[in-house]
């Protein structure tokens, strides 16, 4: 009997290690950049492979990605880049696009985001403007854009 009461806080304890080593549920600056910036350079690569202009809505509360079909714009419902992408419970977001700050605020729904003109686009060539997207969180500041050779990356913030 005692070999199991031994036994039974052993696997208590281990539980409450587990537990308490557990990453936070809710996505962070860092991991939400890392993601933005992949996804942006998978739609990049997207629309250069297909031949179709993809581009990228977003408002404070998050992003959506759009494809150009028959001249309109509609969200991608098919793959990574589709669905509505939160960003960080708190996060301030800002972008700034060829040297001017775009204004987010105006898109407050989620829902409305297809029925906008993308913030960014990403043409079939690989062209798309310079930009700098800023996410800055309870862990600091992040900053996604364009490196000088025109890839998309993390500029700034190296996370906690």
């Amino acid at each position: 009997m005692v070999e199991l009461l031994v036994v039974i806080v052993i696997v208590a304890l281990m539980s409450s290690l587990v537990f308490l080593n557990l990453p936070d549920s809710k996505p962070d600056e860092v991991a939400v950049s890392d993601a933005v910036a992949a996804r942006m350079r998978l739609a990049n690569e997207r629309a250069i492979l297909n031949g179709l202009p993809l581009g990228v809505v977003m408002n404070q509360t998050g992003y959506r990605f759009l494809e150009r079909r028959l001249g309109i714009w509609s969200a991608v419902t098919v793959g990574p880049l589709a669905g509505d992408h939160p960003w960080p419970e708190g996060a301030l977001i800002s972008l700034t696009l060829e040297g001017e700050k775009i204004d987010l605020s105006e898109q407050a729904e989620a829902s409305a985001l297809e029925t906008v003109r993308p913030h960014l686009t990403f043409g079939p060539t690989g062209d798309m403007a310079p930009f700098r997207l800023i996410i800055d969180g309870r862990r600091g500041s992040r900053v996604i854009g364009m490196d000088s050779h025109g890839a998309i990356r993390i500029l700034e913030g190296g996370g906690a």
